[in-house]
């Protein structure tokens, strides 16, 4: 099963967004992406957040839709998307989430964009693939393996997530690693390139930013 979060940041058009609903099984509104679901006339199983970046038409709307809402005050120790990650995890030994899909999530306020990109380490560790997804990037972090499909040239990065990441090998990319030694703070990783429509990497030890970009 795939569950689908939206926050409040930046989302331009829908089109990429509705495709990942199509496969998606459970859908979390974060707080202000109330909007989002709203305009994509999809009905959340449920609104989580302080509601500070959500509108009073749309909390009224999707009440009388009985949506349920998880309610926090604003002065807490974690954002909403971090909230709202947080309780997918908690329901994964019941629902067997296998992916999570995180839109929403970037934006014009770059502290809560990297942030974003950051809680994917908590879905890591729970053994969960959780993305991090807008119109141009599709990110998520890797500490032993993963297959990715596209399509031949697409724009393949990796960068060190944590200070220093042994043992990366990659397969179906122009630039090839064998066994590399990424640090954090270096450019290496940037811009790689598929060179067919599969690619995988591999991690020894250590974790990686994953992103698959398209400008």
């Amino acid at each position: 099963m795939k569950a689908l979060i939206v926050g409040n940041g930046s989302i331009f058009k829908y089109d990429t967004l509705l495709e990942y609903a199509e496969i998606s099984d459970y859908f979390i509104c974060c707080d202000g992406g109330i909007k989002h679901f709203y305009e994509c006339g999809i009905i959340p199983d449920i609104i989580i957040g302080d509601l500070d970046s959500a509108e009073r038409r749309y909390i009224d709307y999707f009440k009388d839709k009985n949506v349920l809402f998880k309610i926090f005050q604003p002065e807490k120790d974690f954002t909403d998307m971090e909230l709202s990650l947080l309780y997918a995890l908690d329901l994964y030994s019941d629902f067997t989430f296998d992916e999570i899909f995180i839109f929403g999530g970037t934006g014009t306020r770059f502290d809560h964009s990297l942030t974003n990109a950051h809680i994917l380490r908590k879905a890591l560790d729970r053994g969960v693939l959780a993305w991090l997804i807008d119109e141009n990037n599709k990110i998520c972090l890797v500490d032993k393996h993963i297959k990715l499909s596209g399509n031949k040239n697409d724009l393949i990065s990796l960068i060190p997530f944590t200070t220093e990441v042994f043992g990366v090998t990659t397969k179906g990319l122009y630039y090839g690693l064998s066994d590399a030694h990424m640090k954090i703070g270096a450019s290496i990783g940037i811009s790689n390139v598929m060179i067919c429509d599969e690619c995988e990497i591999f991690v020894q030890e250590g974790i990686l930013f994953v992103i698959l970009a398209r400008d």
